[in-house]
């Protein structure tokens, strides 16, 4: 018995249906998570290979990604959870990629605003508990006081702001705190460096190193990387040049102790021949009483101690040996990583020891 043209035509369709999936999917089989391909671009297959799990290739091929996407899920939502800000809509990928592109970007949703601003994160230290919020006249953005630097008091009276964000897309200078360091703005939650190492090392045993989110990850670990290696060149020269200035220095010193050494023997050579023609006339003159004197001054000038030796100066080692300038464009760079680099905490303090505000 012969099936019903439309029957026919529907198995044409399916089957046509299937090898059209087939044919999308290949790219990505038989190891998905290292294809490279982004976990929705994963989901958007299997979602799309429902209707046609009937068709036996469609179906070994769903079950393979399925079970890719199981093993994956955990590593991606530890990777939101480190990176993503609460109640922040956009996509991982395109959190991480900082897609400015992508809906919901700027400015964040009032739902974001619960818990931060967009100059800050939830965990950021140092936020009061009560802060007064300025909203950006250009971009309708929202912003804790504190976090772009407005004085409360400034902020309540404040006919205009304009926020960090558009001064930048202006290239015009902030108008509050240091006009060389700006207050960032933070799209991300911004994990540390180790925290960030650890989870690249979780996308290794969770066989997702090359989806395009861990790539995704290990770039910004890779530009953070970068900034690294040119601090660790830039501080090696710097120490360098301490550490010569320092032995001029030194050198300087030295010379000065010598002369002035040599100067101390020398007047007390002439107090010495002084006192032994003092010794004299007294002896000639029989002025006796003139003689504990005399010996307690020879007494003196046998115990005088001598110089003590300058102590060779101390060079600057690490971010101390660089300028309050050069730091602060160091920290203006690295406030632009996703990833900040460990080193920021020693360099705010330098700088906070030289008095200067970063």
């Amino acid at each position: 018995t012969s099936l019903p043209p439309a029957a026919v035509e529907s198995v044409r369709e399916r089957a046509c249906a299937g090898e059209a999936w087939l044919a999308r999917a290949r790219p990505v089989l038989p190891s998905p998570l290292e294809s490279g391909a982004a976990a929705d671009e994963l989901r958007e297959l299997v979602a799309a290979a429902k209707p046609l799990l009937k068709v036996a290739e469609v179906e070994e091929a769903c079950s393979s990604l399925s079970g890719a996407l199981r093993g994956l899920d955990e590593w991606l939502s530890r990777c939101a959870l480190l990176f993503v800000k609460p109640q922040c809509g956009r996509p991982l990928l395109a959190v991480l990629r900082n897609d400015t592109a992508s809906a919901g970007m700027w400015p964040p949703s009032d739902d974001e605003n619960l818990l931060c601003c967009a100059c800050c994160t939830p965990d950021t230290l140092g936020v009061p508990s009560e802060v007064s919020w300025v909203g950006c006249d250009e971009c309708d953005g929202w912003f804790h006081s504190y976090c772009v630097r407005v004085p409360d008091a400034v902020a309540e009276t404040l006919d205009s702001f304009r926020c960090p964000r558009c001064c930048t897309l202006a290239g015009a200078a902030y108008a509050f705190g240091s006009a060389a360091l700006p207050p960032p703005i933070l799209t991300t939650m911004r994990p540390s460096f180790r925290a960030t190492e650890a989870l690249l090392a979780a996308a290794d045993g969770a066989s997702a190193s090359r989806t395009a989110e861990a790539c995704a990850v290990r770039a910004l670990l890779e530009a953070t990387a970068r900034w690294r290696e040119g601090l660790r060149g830039e501080v090696g020269e710097a120490e360098r040049a301490a550490e010569a200035e320092a032995a001029q220095e030194h050198a300087r010193l030295l010379a000065a102790h010598e002369a002035a050494q040599a100067a101390q023997r020398e007047a007390r050579e002439r107090a010495q021949l002084q006192l032994q023609q003092a010794f004299a006339v007294a002896q000639q003159t029989q002025q006796l009483a003139a003689v504990p004197a005399l010996l307690a001054q020879q007494q003196a000038l046998a115990t005088q101690p001598t110089l003590p030796p300058p102590p060779a100066p101390v060079a600057a080692t690490g971010p101390a040996a660089l300028s309050s300038a050069r730091l602060l464009v160091l920290l203006r760079e690295a406030g632009e990583l996703e990833v900040p680099p460990p080193e920021l905490e020693a360099m705010r303090l330098v700088l906070s020891q030289r008095g200067v505000r970063a």
